[in-house]
């Protein structure tokens, strides 16, 4: 009986001691850890690409900006979402798309190591999106 109090006593002060440490951790590295993105947000596109198995999935940044994020540097089901839309790709300088008379300019980050981010601009991802 004495173990297991000495043992709950240490467990519960390990707890006490680490989840501080931890959110102190995540709170000066959060630039590092999500960048300009919403965790939550970010966690739901994760989550849409890994366990629902979309390809493409949006999310907002801390900007309120929509983007888009794609697994790896698989960009060709984004490029497949925006010939649907009716948008053609240009290829220049940057990486342009263009519908009608208006072109518009399309920014690809990375996202962690295993995915990337794509953004072009909020009205042609409402466009996308159907809004």
């Amino acid at each position: 009986m004495k173990r297991i109090a000495k043992l709950s006593v240490l467990a519960t002060t390990l707890l006490i001691i680490l989840i501080p440490v931890f959110t102190l951790l995540i709170w000066f590295n959060w630039n590092e850890l999500f960048g300009n993105k919403r965790p939550l947000e970010a966690l739901h596109s994760l989550y849409e690409l890994e366990l629902k198995g979309k390809e493409i999935s949006a999310m907002k940044n801390i900007n309120n900006d929509t983007e888009f994020l794609v697994e790896g540097d698989n960009l060709i089901p984004f490029f497949t979402l925006l010939k649907e839309r009716g948008y053609s790709i240009v290829k220049g300088e940057a990486l342009l798309v263009q519908k009608g008379n208006s072109s518009y300019s399309v920014t690809i980050n990375k996202f962690q190591t295993d995915y990337s981010v794509i953004n072009v601009g909020e009205e042609v991802a409402l466009d996308i999106i159907g809004k």
